[in-house]
């Protein structure tokens, strides 16, 4: 599912996105790039929705503002690969809450490439991964800022949380509170 340049977007419900990811992992270069992804969106609510087996990314937010993702479910194998859970680039003020997450890759990723991602904030969660609970970078060049996590369980994540700056980048006013992290599986 995709959305570029809408504004005042709605994906609710309890239904099941199955992004078929098996299919594709053979052909690691012609596979779709997320199961819901949005561009250059502006106030969109993703809630109570589950995504499954993704192909590639589950959720992809790039350059959006005023988002909200609230009681989403994502469920990928942990050996998918590049199964990232929510992947927030170049968008600022999105709220994430009551999510339960579990990936083959990062569950929730931070990326200021062109333009600074600021105000996210992360509560009320339950997440696995294979690789970084939270991972703030790679592909960051602009400010991350003022990121709130809070209240939140990790379990059987390799990283509780990952500062990367292998592309440079800034971070600024990261706060994390209430977090319990179990690493390894």
């Amino acid at each position: 599912l995709s959305a570029v340049g809408v504004e005042s977007v709605t994906l609710s419900g309890t239904g099941t996105i199955d992004g078929t990811g098996a299919a594709f992992w053979g052909d690691l270069e012609n596979r779709p790039d997320f199961a819901v992804g949005f561009a250059n969106c502006r106030n969109v609510r993703i809630r109570d929705v589950t995504i499954i087996d993704p192909a590639k990314y589950n959720i992809r937010l790039n350059n959006c503002d005023e988002v909200v993702v609230d009681g989403v479910t994502i469920n990928a194998p942990m050996l998918s690969p590049n199964s990232d859970g929510i992947q927030i680039r170049d968008s600022a003020d999105v709220r994430i809450s009551n999510c339960l997450i579990s990936t083959g890759d990062d569950a929730i990723v931070l990326k200021a490439h062109t333009r600074n991602v600021e105000r996210i904030t992360v509560t009320n969660c339950r997440i696995t991964s294979d690789d970084a609970a939270f991972k703030f970078g790679t592909g960051s060049e602009t400010i991350t800022r003022d990121v709130s996590v809070s209240n939140v369980v990790v379990t059987g994540s390799r990283y509780g949380v990952a500062l990367f700056m292998q592309d440079g980048g800034v971070y600024e006013n990261a706060r994390l509170t209430n977090m319990i992290i179990e690493i390894g599986g």
